[in-house]
């Protein structure tokens, strides 16, 4: 074994544990808050949330690093999934961007490619993107302002 990969194997040797119980408790606070942004916000326009809905995250490997959370509600009769995700998985660098998109249909991609969307944010691939800067760290309000502008969509459209 040539000794890098021996370095590098004993060191992860010693600090596996570590690593994994930071990285699952990294996953949960920041779900904690997907979660907390999505329960908190009321201002959906033409969606509704189901009656007594809990915003849910899905576990992902560890492969794909992206963490979400996930609300239903009824948009235009039709039963939806709004899925709010921190997505490191897709990212161009070490730093996330943050997306909401409609996960069960693509019913309505039509108008959500077609929509005027605002200047800080990019619809790419069934989802509305922002990339926050880095150096002025705000998780919520972040979060808040790609919501604040996917619920002008479901207003508007």
């Amino acid at each position: 074994m040539e000794d890098e990969k021996r370095e590098f194997l004993e060191e992860g040797m010693k600090r596996y544990k570590q690593a994994a119980m930071v990285m699952v408790a990294f996953g949960k606070e920041v779900e904690s808050i997907l979660q907390s942004v999505l329960q908190k916000h009321d201002d959906w326009g033409n969606f509704k949330p189901v009656s007594g809905a809990r915003a849910k995250s899905t576990t992902y490997w560890s492969n794909y690093p992206l963490l979400n959370a996930k609300i239903e509600g009824k948009y235009k009769n039709e039963r939806i999934i709004l899925s709010l995700a921190v997505n490191w998985y897709k990212s161009k660098g070490d730093y996330p961007y943050y997306s909401i998109g409609i996960e069960n249909t693509d019913k309505f991609l039509d108008l959500e490619s077609d929509f005027d969307w605002s200047k800080d944010f990019e619809f790419v691939d069934k989802d509305l993107r922002y990339y926050p800067d880095p150096k002025s760290f705000d998780i919520e309000g972040d979060l808040k302002k790609i919501l604040e502008e996917f619920s002008r969509f479901l207003k508007e459209v």
